[in-house]
Protein backbone atom coordinates (compact mmCIF):
# COMPACT_ATOMS: atom_id res chain seq x y z
CA UNK A 1 0.00 0.00 0.00
CA UNK A 2 1.11 3.27 -1.12
CA UNK A 3 2.30 5.12 1.95
CA UNK A 4 1.61 9.26 2.39
CA UNK A 5 4.76 11.11 2.19
CA UNK A 6 6.66 12.49 5.52
CA UNK A 7 4.89 15.45 7.24
CA UNK A 8 1.67 13.71 5.79
CA UNK A 9 -1.55 12.50 7.86
CA UNK A 10 -4.74 11.11 6.72
CA UNK A 11 -7.82 12.73 7.65
CA UNK A 12 -11.05 9.91 8.60
CA UNK A 13 -8.55 6.99 8.41
CA UNK A 14 -7.61 3.83 11.05
CA UNK A 15 -3.87 4.60 12.58
CA UNK A 16 -2.34 2.07 10.42
CA UNK A 17 -3.29 4.42 7.35
CA UNK A 18 -6.12 2.57 5.74
CA UNK A 19 -9.89 4.23 5.15
CA UNK A 20 -12.39 2.63 7.82
CA UNK A 21 -15.14 1.22 6.94
CA UNK A 22 -18.02 3.56 6.07
CA UNK A 23 -15.82 6.15 5.90
CA UNK A 24 -15.50 7.10 2.06
CA UNK A 25 -12.81 8.46 0.68
CA UNK A 26 -9.81 9.27 3.32
CA UNK A 27 -8.31 12.72 2.45
CA UNK A 28 -4.63 14.00 3.07
CA UNK A 29 -3.67 16.70 5.41
CA UNK A 30 -0.47 18.17 4.79
CA UNK A 31 1.43 20.43 6.92
CA UNK A 32 1.59 23.08 4.42
CA UNK A 33 -2.31 23.07 4.51
CA UNK A 34 -2.66 22.60 8.07
CA UNK A 35 -0.41 25.72 8.45
CA UNK A 36 -2.73 27.80 6.14
CA UNK A 37 -5.71 26.87 8.04
CA UNK A 38 -4.01 27.39 11.48
CA UNK A 39 -2.72 31.23 10.23
CA UNK A 40 -6.18 31.74 9.13
CA UNK A 41 -7.55 30.73 12.30
CA UNK A 42 -5.06 33.23 14.27
CA UNK A 43 -5.98 35.84 12.21
CA UNK A 44 -9.54 35.50 12.46
CA UNK A 45 -8.96 35.34 16.27
CA UNK A 46 -7.10 38.33 16.35
CA UNK A 47 -10.03 40.13 14.53
CA UNK A 48 -12.55 39.46 16.34
CA UNK A 49 -10.05 39.88 19.78
CA UNK A 50 -9.77 43.85 18.31
CA UNK A 51 -13.64 44.31 17.06
CA UNK A 52 -14.50 43.09 20.78
CA UNK A 53 -12.33 45.57 22.46
CA UNK A 54 -13.32 48.15 20.00
CA UNK A 55 -16.75 47.29 19.99
CA UNK A 56 -17.17 49.26 23.53
CA UNK A 57 -17.83 52.48 22.59
CA UNK A 58 -20.20 55.03 21.82
CA UNK A 59 -20.31 57.87 20.06
CA UNK A 60 -23.40 60.81 20.42
CA UNK A 61 -24.79 63.56 19.19
CA UNK A 62 -27.35 65.99 20.18
CA UNK A 63 -28.94 66.75 17.00
CA UNK A 64 -32.18 68.15 15.44
CA UNK A 65 -33.62 66.21 12.78
CA UNK A 66 -35.66 69.76 11.27
CA UNK A 67 -31.93 71.61 10.75
CA UNK A 68 -30.01 72.14 7.77
CA UNK A 69 -26.30 71.16 8.03
CA UNK A 70 -25.53 74.35 8.14
CA UNK A 71 -27.51 74.56 11.17
CA UNK A 72 -25.51 71.06 12.41
CA UNK A 73 -28.45 69.14 11.41
CA UNK A 74 -27.51 65.62 10.56
CA UNK A 75 -25.16 63.32 11.92
CA UNK A 76 -21.44 63.18 11.28
CA UNK A 77 -20.57 60.31 9.12
CA UNK A 78 -18.77 57.12 10.22
CA UNK A 79 -15.75 58.20 9.43
CA UNK A 80 -15.11 60.86 11.77
CA UNK A 81 -13.45 60.24 14.67
CA UNK A 82 -13.63 63.84 16.54
CA UNK A 83 -11.29 64.39 19.47
CA UNK A 84 -10.75 60.80 20.52
CA UNK A 85 -9.97 59.66 17.00
CA UNK A 86 -12.98 57.09 17.25
CA UNK A 87 -14.70 56.09 14.09
CA UNK A 88 -17.68 54.12 13.60
CA UNK A 89 -21.48 54.50 13.89
CA UNK A 90 -22.56 58.25 15.78
CA UNK A 91 -25.74 57.75 17.46
CA UNK A 92 -29.19 60.51 17.54
CA UNK A 93 -30.39 62.56 20.98
CA UNK A 94 -33.00 65.01 19.94
CA UNK A 95 -31.42 68.51 21.19
CA UNK A 96 -33.71 68.69 23.62
CA UNK A 97 -31.93 66.26 25.80
CA UNK A 98 -34.68 65.22 28.04
CA UNK A 99 -36.06 61.98 26.71
CA UNK A 100 -33.97 58.09 26.87
CA UNK A 101 -32.96 56.87 23.67
CA UNK A 102 -30.75 53.54 23.17
CA UNK A 103 -27.52 53.46 22.12
CA UNK A 104 -25.57 51.40 19.32
CA UNK A 105 -21.75 50.88 18.92
CA UNK A 106 -19.48 52.33 16.94
CA UNK A 107 -20.29 49.06 14.60
CA UNK A 108 -23.97 49.68 14.53
CA UNK A 109 -24.74 47.35 17.24
CA UNK A 110 -27.23 47.14 20.09
CA UNK A 111 -25.72 47.11 22.70
CA UNK A 112 -28.21 47.50 25.53
CA UNK A 113 -26.55 50.64 26.45
CA UNK A 114 -29.31 53.37 27.15
CA UNK A 115 -29.41 57.59 27.70
CA UNK A 116 -31.20 58.78 30.06
CA UNK A 117 -31.62 62.74 30.08
CA UNK A 118 -33.98 63.44 32.60
CA UNK A 119 -31.88 66.13 34.54
CA UNK A 120 -31.74 67.92 31.06
CA UNK A 121 -33.58 71.74 30.85
CA UNK A 122 -35.40 70.41 27.59
CA UNK A 123 -34.15 73.60 25.31
CA UNK A 124 -31.59 73.44 22.53
CA UNK A 125 -30.65 74.59 18.76
CA UNK A 126 -28.60 75.29 16.08
CA UNK A 127 -26.05 78.07 15.18
CA UNK A 128 -24.95 78.51 11.34
CA UNK A 129 -20.91 79.14 11.84
CA UNK A 130 -19.97 79.74 8.32
CA UNK A 131 -16.22 78.56 9.09
CA UNK A 132 -16.82 75.40 10.55
CA UNK A 133 -17.58 72.81 7.59
CA UNK A 134 -17.83 69.13 7.00
CA UNK A 135 -18.48 66.36 9.65
CA UNK A 136 -17.26 68.95 12.14
CA UNK A 137 -20.05 71.42 11.44
CA UNK A 138 -22.15 68.56 12.46
CA UNK A 139 -20.85 68.10 15.48
CA UNK A 140 -20.25 71.40 16.89
CA UNK A 141 -23.18 73.86 15.28
CA UNK A 142 -26.30 72.29 17.08
CA UNK A 143 -26.26 71.60 20.72
CA UNK A 144 -28.33 71.33 23.63
CA UNK A 145 -28.85 74.21 26.45
CA UNK A 146 -27.71 73.51 30.13
CA UNK A 147 -28.88 76.65 32.42
CA UNK A 148 -28.14 76.86 35.08
CA UNK A 149 -27.54 72.88 35.39
CA UNK A 150 -28.24 69.42 34.61
CA UNK A 151 -27.54 65.92 34.28
CA UNK A 152 -27.80 62.94 32.19
CA UNK A 153 -26.64 59.28 32.61
CA UNK A 154 -26.32 56.09 30.66
CA UNK A 155 -27.20 52.72 32.04
CA UNK A 156 -26.26 49.12 30.57
CA UNK A 157 -22.61 50.19 30.26
CA UNK A 158 -20.75 47.10 30.30
CA UNK A 159 -18.02 47.70 33.75
CA UNK A 160 -14.51 48.81 33.00
CA UNK A 161 -11.77 51.85 32.14
CA UNK A 162 -12.98 54.38 29.67
CA UNK A 163 -12.35 57.65 28.57
CA UNK A 164 -14.92 60.25 27.45
CA UNK A 165 -14.94 63.04 25.72
CA UNK A 166 -17.61 65.84 26.00
CA UNK A 167 -17.67 68.71 24.13
CA UNK A 168 -19.00 71.38 24.99
CA UNK A 169 -18.44 74.91 23.26
CA UNK A 170 -20.65 77.49 21.37
CA UNK A 171 -20.40 77.79 17.71
CA UNK A 172 -20.78 81.62 18.06
CA UNK A 173 -17.67 81.75 19.31
CA UNK A 174 -18.30 83.21 22.70
CA UNK A 175 -16.87 82.33 25.92
CA UNK A 176 -19.57 80.23 28.56
CA UNK A 177 -17.66 78.45 30.80
CA UNK A 178 -19.51 74.72 31.70
CA UNK A 179 -18.12 72.74 34.78
CA UNK A 180 -18.12 68.75 33.43
CA UNK A 181 -18.03 66.05 36.23
CA UNK A 182 -18.21 62.43 35.79
CA UNK A 183 -18.94 59.73 37.74
CA UNK A 184 -16.16 57.50 38.88
CA UNK A 185 -13.49 59.96 37.19
CA UNK A 186 -9.99 59.59 38.66
CA UNK A 187 -9.17 61.99 41.24
CA UNK A 188 -8.44 65.51 40.30
CA UNK A 189 -10.23 65.32 37.36
CA UNK A 190 -13.39 66.97 38.82
CA UNK A 191 -14.64 69.11 37.85
CA UNK A 192 -13.53 70.52 34.88
CA UNK A 193 -14.47 73.45 32.78
CA UNK A 194 -14.36 73.87 29.10
CA UNK A 195 -14.83 77.71 28.04
CA UNK A 196 -14.43 78.35 24.86
CA UNK A 197 -14.28 79.97 21.97
CA UNK A 198 -13.61 77.38 19.98
CA UNK A 199 -11.42 77.80 17.09
CA UNK A 200 -13.32 76.44 13.58
CA UNK A 201 -12.62 73.09 12.41
CA UNK A 202 -10.41 72.53 16.08
CA UNK A 203 -10.52 70.67 18.82
CA UNK A 204 -8.62 71.68 22.25
CA UNK A 205 -9.13 70.36 25.45
CA UNK A 206 -10.92 72.80 27.94
CA UNK A 207 -11.49 75.11 24.75
CA UNK A 208 -14.29 72.32 23.20
CA UNK A 209 -14.00 69.75 24.85
CA UNK A 210 -13.51 67.85 28.39
CA UNK A 211 -11.54 64.19 28.42
CA UNK A 212 -12.08 62.01 31.32
CA UNK A 213 -10.64 58.65 32.60
CA UNK A 214 -13.08 56.72 34.36
CA UNK A 215 -13.89 53.38 35.97
CA UNK A 216 -17.35 51.98 35.64
CA UNK A 217 -18.54 48.90 38.22
CA UNK A 218 -22.35 49.72 38.37
CA UNK A 219 -23.22 49.92 34.71
CA UNK A 220 -23.65 53.75 34.84
CA UNK A 221 -22.06 57.01 34.25
CA UNK A 222 -23.05 60.22 34.84
CA UNK A 223 -22.54 63.49 33.80
CA UNK A 224 -23.08 66.81 36.16
CA UNK A 225 -23.00 70.10 34.29
CA UNK A 226 -22.92 73.23 36.40
CA UNK A 227 -22.74 76.78 34.36
CA UNK A 228 -22.53 80.37 36.14
CA UNK A 229 -25.55 81.90 37.40
CA UNK A 230 -24.99 85.10 35.47
CA UNK A 231 -24.04 82.90 32.19
CA UNK A 232 -26.75 82.50 29.86
CA UNK A 233 -27.70 78.83 28.61
CA UNK A 234 -24.90 76.98 27.85
CA UNK A 235 -24.44 74.82 24.96
CA UNK A 236 -23.31 71.06 25.06
CA UNK A 237 -22.76 69.42 21.49
CA UNK A 238 -22.45 65.55 22.39
CA UNK A 239 -19.73 63.13 23.72
CA UNK A 240 -17.99 59.89 23.45
CA UNK A 241 -17.23 57.17 25.32
CA UNK A 242 -14.30 55.28 24.66
CA UNK A 243 -13.08 52.05 25.71
CA UNK A 244 -9.81 51.38 27.35
CA UNK A 245 -8.79 47.44 26.79
CA UNK A 246 -7.96 45.69 30.25
CA UNK A 247 -3.61 44.55 30.12
CA UNK A 248 -4.87 41.09 29.69
CA UNK A 249 -6.95 41.75 26.24
CA UNK A 250 -3.80 43.75 25.00
CA UNK A 251 -1.24 40.74 25.99
CA UNK A 252 -4.32 38.37 24.18
CA UNK A 253 -4.08 40.06 21.25
CA UNK A 254 -0.56 40.59 20.93
CA UNK A 255 -0.07 37.25 21.46
CA UNK A 256 -2.40 36.26 18.57
CA UNK A 257 -0.22 39.18 16.25
CA UNK A 258 2.66 37.31 17.02
CA UNK A 259 1.93 33.82 16.66
CA UNK A 260 0.91 35.06 13.09
CA UNK A 261 4.16 36.72 12.33
CA UNK A 262 5.92 33.48 13.80
CA UNK A 263 3.44 31.40 11.33
CA UNK A 264 4.40 33.39 8.49
CA UNK A 265 7.97 32.74 8.97
CA UNK A 266 8.61 36.73 10.00
CA UNK A 267 11.49 35.65 13.21
CA UNK A 268 12.40 33.04 11.41
CA UNK A 269 16.62 32.95 10.80
CA UNK A 270 17.55 33.00 7.42
CA UNK A 271 18.33 29.65 6.29
CA UNK A 272 22.23 28.50 5.54
CA UNK A 273 22.74 26.63 2.23
CA UNK A 274 22.80 22.87 4.23
CA UNK A 275 19.01 23.69 5.46
CA UNK A 276 18.27 24.87 2.45
CA UNK A 277 19.91 21.18 0.48
CA UNK A 278 18.07 19.23 3.49
CA UNK A 279 14.80 20.85 2.82
CA UNK A 280 15.06 19.93 -0.95
CA UNK A 281 16.30 16.22 0.13
CA UNK A 282 13.51 16.11 2.82
CA UNK A 283 10.82 16.89 -0.58
CA UNK A 284 12.49 14.97 -3.22
CA UNK A 285 13.76 12.39 -1.06
CA UNK A 286 10.60 9.74 -1.47
CA UNK A 287 10.45 10.47 -5.19
CA UNK A 288 14.65 10.32 -6.06
CA UNK A 289 14.83 6.79 -4.05
CA UNK A 290 11.78 5.45 -5.88
CA UNK A 291 13.60 6.05 -9.20
CA UNK A 292 17.06 5.52 -8.49
CA UNK A 293 17.09 1.67 -8.40
CA UNK A 294 20.08 -1.05 -7.90
CA UNK A 295 20.96 -1.31 -11.98
CA UNK A 296 22.14 2.39 -12.09
CA UNK A 297 18.42 3.74 -13.56
CA UNK A 298 19.10 7.32 -14.54
CA UNK A 299 17.27 10.11 -11.82
CA UNK A 300 14.28 11.19 -13.63
CA UNK A 301 15.28 15.27 -14.99
CA UNK A 302 15.55 17.79 -12.55
CA UNK A 303 17.60 15.73 -9.49
CA UNK A 304 20.66 15.44 -11.38
CA UNK A 305 21.53 19.25 -9.93
CA UNK A 306 20.48 17.99 -6.34
CA UNK A 307 23.56 15.31 -6.64
CA UNK A 308 25.95 17.28 -7.76
CA UNK A 309 24.95 19.82 -5.03
CA UNK A 310 25.36 17.25 -2.54
CA UNK A 311 28.62 15.65 -3.69
CA UNK A 312 30.13 19.35 -3.51
CA UNK A 313 29.21 19.52 0.33
CA UNK A 314 30.66 16.30 0.73
CA UNK A 315 33.64 16.89 -1.28
CA UNK A 316 35.07 19.98 0.38
CA UNK A 317 36.14 17.14 3.83
CA UNK A 318 35.26 19.69 6.80
CA UNK A 319 32.51 20.06 8.97
CA UNK A 320 29.66 20.73 6.28
CA UNK A 321 30.55 16.96 5.21
CA UNK A 322 29.51 15.60 8.69
CA UNK A 323 26.40 18.10 8.86
CA UNK A 324 25.28 16.37 5.56
CA UNK A 325 25.50 12.92 6.54
CA UNK A 326 24.13 13.56 10.12
CA UNK A 327 20.92 15.56 8.66
CA UNK A 328 20.58 13.67 5.19
CA UNK A 329 21.21 10.34 5.08
CA UNK A 330 18.08 9.18 6.98
CA UNK A 331 16.23 10.61 4.24
CA UNK A 332 18.38 9.60 1.72
CA UNK A 333 17.91 6.03 2.98
CA UNK A 334 14.88 5.86 4.00
CA UNK A 335 13.73 3.62 1.78
CA UNK A 336 16.62 1.00 1.28
CA UNK A 337 17.19 1.53 -1.79
CA UNK A 338 20.05 1.60 -3.56
CA UNK A 339 21.70 5.27 -4.01
CA UNK A 340 24.37 6.57 -5.61
CA UNK A 341 25.39 8.34 -2.54
CA UNK A 342 25.32 5.82 -0.52
CA UNK A 343 28.69 4.43 -0.44
CA UNK A 344 29.86 7.99 0.28
CA UNK A 345 27.13 7.98 2.94
CA UNK A 346 28.35 5.17 4.94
Amino acid sequence: MHEAPRGTWRVGADPDGTASAGKGRTRVMTRRKWATVSRAGIVLAAVFACQAAASLGWNVDFDSRSLPPVLGGGLPSDSFGAASGQIGRWNYVPVTGGESWPLVDVFGNATGVQYHGDGMSGGGGGYNDPYNVGDYRLLMNDYNLTEPRGWFYLTGVPNGRYRVYTYAAHPFSAYRPLQISLSGAETGQNPQIVTGPLVPNQFQHLITHSIHYITVSDGTIRWDLVNEPWMPGVPINGFQVVHIPEPASLIAMGGALAALLIRKGRFRPRRTKEQILRRRLRATGNALGAQVASNGQRPRRGHGGLQRQVRKFLRRGNDEQYFVYRRCRRVVLRHRRQFPLAATLR
